[in-house]
């Protein structure tokens, strides 16, 4: 895929051909490998920029996240962290309505940070909200008292406010 960026023509055909074998799937999928996750990068890029990327697919990847691998779910939380700037809104609304209907699953410092680069990349209000929403839920739901998870939920919520004009007047005690 690297070597032939910039190429549409060789850039559609590999779409192609990703598409037909169903690479996401073999990737993400019951039968997925960390060393094949890892090297992925590239491939989501093209898929996401030639829009080939569908619900399922989404849904796909961030399942991959909860089959008990930390690595592999560490993989794809950087990954993901590293593309969100280039995901347009739709792909960003779709990934985040995954990770938001998890709400009962205890969040790990790497979803903490995926879901602010999300909202600080992204310029989308809509997204931004429902990421404070998000956390600010969380906080309340789980019942967290003042430790070190709260902290930084809390700390991401305002570093995202200040970065962000229209949240500026959200006040956290």
């Amino acid at each position: 895929i690297n070597r032939i960026r910039r190429n549409k023509e060789k850039e559609e055909k590999i779409i192609s051909i990703l598409e037909e074998n169903k690479v996401i799937y073999e990737i993400f999928g019951p039968n997925s490998h960390l060393q094949l996750i890892t090297r992925c990068k590239e491939l989501l890029e093209i898929m996401f920029e030639y829009d080939k990327i569908t619900q399922d697919d989404l849904t796909l990847i961030w399942n991959a996240t909860k089959k008990g691998d930390l690595e592999a779910k560490l993989a794809i939380l950087k990954i993901l962290k590293e593309i969100s700037e280039t995901l347009k809104p739709q792909y960003a609304h779709l990934l985040l309505k995954d990770m938001l209907s998890d709400l009962s699953s205890d969040l790990i410092n790497e979803e903490i940070e995926l879901i602010c680069e999300m909202c600080l990349v992204q310029d989308d209000d809509e997204l931004t909200e429902k990421c404070i929403n998000y956390l600010i839920e969380y906080i309340i739901q789980e019942g967290i008292d003042e430790g070190p998870k709260v902290k930084k939920i809390t700390n991401k919520i305002h570093y995202i406010t200040t970065r962000k004009t229209k949240f500026k007047t959200i006040v956290l005690k």
